[in-house]
């Protein structure tokens, strides 16, 4: 008979301390939780949202967190490709770089190719200030979810432009 294990590991407890902050950047966007993952490797663990790391947590003598690139640069980081690294004293200092890494969630989130202009809840999106649209995976695709995000109402009682 196989064990499992319920202990968890020091990576799997930084992204629980993480997951929270993530999740509301999702909820923020009307994107699906559920495409929140973690995903270990050899030297390091990803933090992913679909295909697209938001950033990776390495353990060993020396820990470290890699954030995806944002506008601002990170002070003290180092640039390494498309991530700044951080050294860190152990990785419960990664939520420290939280705001980062929900600005890079952002930034894919943002990079999600849009399919269709609107949907026919453009009203009630226009009135609530943002995508209502039950389907998730439908809104993230939504030209006018993105323009709202920008703060652009083109209908109803919320009309800015």
């Amino acid at each position: 008979m196989e064990q499992t294990s319920f202990l968890f590991t020091s990576e799997e407890e930084a992204f629980d301390l993480l997951r929270p902050g993530l999740i509301a950047t999702l909820e923020a966007n009307w994107a699906d939780p559920a495409q929140l993952r973690f995903d270990r490797r050899k030297n390091y663990c990803s933090i992913l949202y679909g295909s697209s790391v938001i950033a990776r947590l390495s353990t060993g003598a020396s820990p470290a967190v890699s954030v995806l690139k944002g506008k601002q640069p990170i002070p003290g980081s180092v640039e390494n490709g498309n991530f700044c690294k951080l050294s860190l004293g152990d990785l419960s200092e990664a939520a420290t770089y939280l705001p980062q890494m929900q600005e890079a969630l952002q930034s894919i989130l943002d990079r999600i190719p849009k399919e269709f202009s609107c949907c026919s809840r453009y009203q009630s999106c226009s009135d609530q200030k943002a995508c209502v649209n039950p389907n998730r995976d439908m809104a993230l695709r939504c030209a006018y979810r993105k323009v709202l995000h920008g703060g652009k109402v083109f209908f109803g009682t919320n009309r800015n432009v």
